[in-house]
């Protein structure tokens, strides 16, 4: 046997790098090669910024559209790799297998490799009822939350007695920095991304100053802010030296001011809508569940409060914002502290141990139930669209030929679409008319 299979980590990592792959060649319709359509509107225009980025024209001043500049640059550098919309996917795998490496080394932290890696995968398959195609801010900003929850519980995990709630030693800057790149990336992509850090990060401030770790503190604020800089002040330099810094500003923050005051909607509208809100976010609600559970119980409770606050703020956003599935896979990570919360219930005697397992058995058999039931349903839309044009061309390419046919080889008419998929306008490699397409 060759000395890099007798390698756990490496065996390990194949097969998260392999399932990410495999996934995303599936479910990632807006990239993937396995799909003639472009397939999810909000990735195809993210995919069509980015290329029109890299071919000269600049955003939000000749294209509109209100997600940050590092939603475009992600789609400038796939379509940059290969020339086309793979480049993109082949990106997405990486990001997804970065998030599923730190995904299992969340849940390694107190569970045994083959029950990390089982339960890594499981959390993969909850993303086919958030995907929605794929190409998404989430996807961007997915390794960073990983990277960051997988940081700050390793160190609540080390550095605490959980039965005595003793502070060991001073938390390390280099994971402050890590935070503060993360919420960079979210106010680059899309700010609400970042709303499942906000609590871990202020508990951990509250530990410091509970325990006067001043020059501690001061050493993590200022890695923080480096970090959150390093994104941020590239992309204000290049809109700034381009006269753009104000059309950045309005589409990327101002418009999205006005946008989310339009966007409230309840839950509660129907049975049929808060069933859906309950399939969607079920790991925030979960988390939540066990960690209040956890709470009570007592043993390990900085570890159920750390649960808690990484998923109370974004119940709380998903409840109130605009209920878009995608947003839920913001939750992805938290399937791994959902176990270590399970771990340390489990552990406080026979009876609690039994409870745990009946728990964590019924969470596997609903996080199945809903990653079989969004497959059903993503396999269903895409069957009917094949039966309904069987051997005939995807509308998007008859409506690219009808345009192919009206205006020749001309491609410099100024033309709009309109209510019509964006998709159009890459495969008939035409530019809108206006920034507003």
């Amino acid at each position: 046997m060759p000395a890099v299979l007798r390698n756990t980590r490496y065996v390990i990592g194949a097969a998260l790098f392999v399932a990410a792959a495999l996934f995303l060649l599936v479910f990632a319709n807006a990239t993937s090669p396995l799909y003639d359509d472009m397939g999810g509107i909000d990735g195809t225009v993210f995919y069509f910024v980015g290329k029109s980025w890299y071919e000269g024209h600049l955003p939000y001043v000749e294209l509109f559209d209100h997600k940050g500049p590092l939603t475009y640059l992600f789609n400038l550098v796939g379509y940059a790799i290969t020339g086309n919309r793979y480049g993109v996917w082949g990106l997405e795998v990486v990001s997804l297998f970065v998030t599923l490496v730190f995904v299992y080394r969340t849940f390694r932290l107190k569970l045994t490799r083959l029950w990390s890696l089982a339960l890594t995968i499981l959390s993969l398959l909850m993303l086919t009822v958030t995907l929605e195609g794929g190409n998404l801010t989430e996807e961007y900003i997915l390794p960073c939350l990983a990277a960051s929850y997988y940081y700050s519980l390793r160190w609540i995990l080390h550095h605490y007695d959980t039965d005595s709630s003793h502070l060991a030693s001073t938390h390390c800057a280099w994971y402050s920095a890590l935070y503060g790149l993360t919420f960079g990336v979210a106010l680059m992509t899309r700010p609400t991304n970042a709303f499942g850090l906000v609590g871990p990060v202020l508990l951990i401030i509250i530990i410091l100053l509970w325990h006067r770790r001043w020059r501690n503190i001061m050493a993590n604020f200022m890695a923080g802010i480096a970090g959150l800089l390093i994104v941020t002040v590239p992309f204000v330099a290049y809109f700034h030296a381009h006269g753009a810094l104000q059309d950045f500003w309005d589409a990327a923050f101002a418009f999205n001011f006005e946008y989310a005051d339009t966007r409230v909607v309840s839950p509660l509208a129907s049975l049929h809508d808060i069933m859906r809100w309950l399939k969607m976010y079920f790991p925030t609600w979960g988390v939540m569940l066990i960690a209040l559970w956890g709470i009570i119980a007592g043993r390990g409770r900085v570890v159920h409060v750390y649960a808690f606050t990484a998923a109370l703020p974004l119940a709380l956003w998903f409840w109130r914002g605009a209920g878009y599935a995608h947003y839920g896979a913001l939750a992805l990570p938290l399937m791994a502290a959902l176990f270590v919360s399970l771990h340390y219930i489990g552990s406080r005697g026979a009876r609690s141990l039994t409870m745990a397992r009946i728990a964590a058995y019924f969470i596997v058999i609903l996080s199945l139930y809903c990653s079989a039931s969004a497959a059903m349903t993503f396999r269903q839309s895409y069957r009917s669209s094949f039966d309904a044009f069987q051997d005939r061309p995807l509308w998007q390419h008859r409506v690219a030929d009808c345009i192919d046919r009206t205006i020749g080889s001309d491609r410099e008419q100024s033309i709009l679409l309109y209510n019509i998929d964006p998709a159009v306008y890459e495969l008939s490699n035409i530019f809108p008319g206006t920034k507003y397409f």
